[in-house]
C-alpha cells in the first residue's frame, strides 16, 4: 500500500546527540516542575495569599499596631508585610521541590527520571530552578495581594532581588535534601515542622533585633534566613538590621554547600534507586 514505510525501506534509527548539555531535557524537566506548581494554584498561590493576609490582619488587629513605627517612617504593617511575603516565597520553594520529589519517589516516577538522558547536574539544575521559580510565583501572588493594603518605597530593588534569589536557592536546596532523605510523608512533615518552620519564624520576620535579649540575638545571627529576609527588606525599605555584606557571603557559602551536597547525593542515586 502506498505511503506505508516497510521495515526494509524505513530509515534506520539514529543515536540522538544532545551535545555537552541536554538543554531540551533540562528545560522539559524544569517546565514540568513549574507546571505542577501552577496547576495546583489553589494550594500553591491562593492558599499562601490567604494565609499571608490573615497573618498580617491578626498582628495588626490583635495588637492594635496600625499606627506604630518600627523604624523612622516605617509602619509596622509595612515591616510585617515585607517579611511575610519573603518567608511565604521561601516556604513555597521548599515545598515545591521536597514534596514533589517525595511524591515521585513513592510513585516510582523518579526511576524514569534517573533513567532519562539527563546527568545529575542537569537533574539538579532543573529541580532547583523549578523550585526557585515556584517560590517567585507564590511570592508574586502574595505581593499582589499585599499591595492592596501596603506599599514599599523600593529603595534598592536590585538588593532585594539578590537576597531573594539567595534565600530561594537556600530553601530549594534544602527541599532537595529533605526530598531525597524522606521515605514517607511523616518524615517530610517532621522536617517541615522542626527544621523549616523554626528557621522561618525565628528569622526576624515579625521583630527586629533590638527587641531580643542577647541570647536571642545570637540565635538570630546564626540563622541564614534572617540575613535573607533582612536583605530583601533593606532593599524595599532602606533599613537593615544586619551586616548585608556578611549576610550575602554567608548565604552564598551555605547555598554552595547545600547544592554541592545535593549534587553528590543525586550522583550517588541516594534514596532514588530504592
Amino acid at each position: 500500500m502506498a505511503g506505508i514505510l516497510r521495515p526494509e525501506t524505513a530509515a534506520p534509527l539514529q543515536v540522538r546527540r544532545f551535545g555537552a548539555i541536554n538543554w531540551r531535557g533540562t528545560a522539559t524537566l524544569y517546565r514540568r516542575a513549574v507546571a505542577r506548581h501552577l496547576n495546583q494554584w489553589i494550594t500553591s498561590l491562593a492558599g499562601p495569599l490567604t494565609a499571608a493576609l490573615l497573618l498580617l490582619s491578626a498582628f495588626l488587629v490583635a495588637r492594635d499596631m496600625e499606627d506604630l513605627r518600627v523604624w523612622p517612617n516605617v509602619e509596622v504593617k509595612v515591616f510585617l508585610a515585607a517579611g511575610i511575603v519573603v518567608f511565604t516565597s521561601f516556604q513555597a520553594a521548599f515545598m515545591s521541590l521536597s514534596a514533589n520529589l517525595l511524591y515521585d519517589k513513592l510513585e516510582g516516577i523518579v526511576r524514569d527520571l534517573i533513567a532519562s538522558p539527563l546527568t545529575p547536574i542537569e537533574l539538579l539544575a532543573a529541580w532547583l530552578a523549578g523550585a526557585v521559580t515556584a517560590g517567585l510565583a507564590t511570592g508574586a501572588a502574595v505581593t499582589a495581594g499585599m499591595l492592596v493594603f501596603v506599599s514599599w518605597p523600593l529603595v534598592d530593588p536590585g538588593l532585594s532581588l539578590l537576597f531573594l534569589a539567595l534565600g530561594l536557592l537556600f530553601f530549594a536546596a534544602l527541599g532537595l535534601l529533605v526530598g531525597l532523605w524522606a521515605a514517607k510523608w511523616e518524615q517530610y512533615a517532621l522536617a517541615e515542622s522542626f527544621l523549616v518552620l523554626p528557621l522561618v519564624f525565628l528569622s526576624g520576620t515579625f521583630f527586629v533585633t533590638a527587641d531580643l535579649p542577647p541570647i536571642g540575638r545570637w540565635f538570630l545571627e546564626i540563622n541564614p534566613v534572617f540575613y535573607a529576609i533582612d536583605g530583601v527588606r533593606s532593599g524595599l525599605l532602606g533599613y537593615a538590621d544586619s551586616n548585608l555584606v556578611f549576610g550575602a557571603f554567608y548565604l552564598l557559602l551555605l547555598d554552595g554547600l547545600l547544592v554541592l551536597a545535593g549534587w553528590r547525593l543525586v550522583l550517588r542515586g541516594w534514596h532514588l534507586k530504592d
